[in-house]
Parts: structure tokens; sequence; C-alpha cells
């Protein structure tokens, strides 16, 4: 679990968890288990929907008359 303060909790993570013992952070490991069964969100390798990268957009519009 990440601190308040930015660090990485000191305690061991407990055998079969990524989380340590404490309560706050066991909570963590259920919110985790929650967002597990989101849809990933689109990552900038997929292509667009047009079919068309943003860098053969840009070269199909040079040396157009505008």
């Amino acid at each position: 679990a990440i601190l308040s303060n930015g660090r990485r909790c000191p305690n061991a993570a407990l055998p079969g968890s990524r989380y340590c013992g404490l309560e706050a952070h066991q909570a963590l490991e259920h919110k985790d288990g929650e967002r597990q069964g989101e849809a990933p969100a689109q990552s900038e390798t997929t292509p667009p929907a047009d079919g068309i990268t943003p860098a053969e957009g840009a070269a199909s519009t040079e040396g157009a008359t505008p």
C-alpha cells in the first residue's frame, strides 16, 4: 500500500496478498478486487476506429491546398 506521505508501507505483505495485515491496508485489497472486474481503459497502442493513425493523417494533409 502507498502511505499518505507517498512511501510504500514498510510491513511485509501477508502470504497470498499484496498488502500487510493492517485493517486499512486489507480493505484496499477488497477495493482492488472490485476494480479487476472493470473493463481496461483503451491503450495508446489501440488503433483509432477510422484506421488512420495520427502520423498517417498528418502525412495525408501535407501538400494539400487549404
